[in-house]
């Protein structure tokens, strides 16, 4: 099991869903990486990318997601040689 993010209304509420989890992990024979996760209860989370602000109710796209993202644009505009010449969009058709 892999990446997954557990919501509770209070702090008391979280610890009691994290019970429950290793409970489950436990009768099904997993074991959970201590090294890995976040089973202290926060506000405030990094997760697959995202910073997750249960206090301001956002979603921030992580520095690093966005250097990886930024890359992977370049790449691919470089990889099929779509760089701007002129005002075009992407169907083809001139821009107004």
């Amino acid at each position: 099991m892999d990446d997954f993010l557990l919501m509770a209304s209070s702090e008391e509420e979280a610890y009691e869903l994290r019970q429950r989890v290793e409970r489950v992990l436990n009768r099904l024979g997993l074991k959970r990486n201590v090294k890995k996760g976040q089973w202290v209860p926060v506000q405030v989370v990094e997760h697959l990318g995202l910073e997750v602000d249960f206090k301001e109710g956002v979603f921030r796209v992580t520095q690093a997601r966005l250097k990886i993202c930024s890359k992977a644009a370049t790449d691919l505009l470089w990889a099929h040689d779509w760089r701007c010449t002129g005002p075009w969009t992407m169907t083809g058709t001139r821009a107004p």
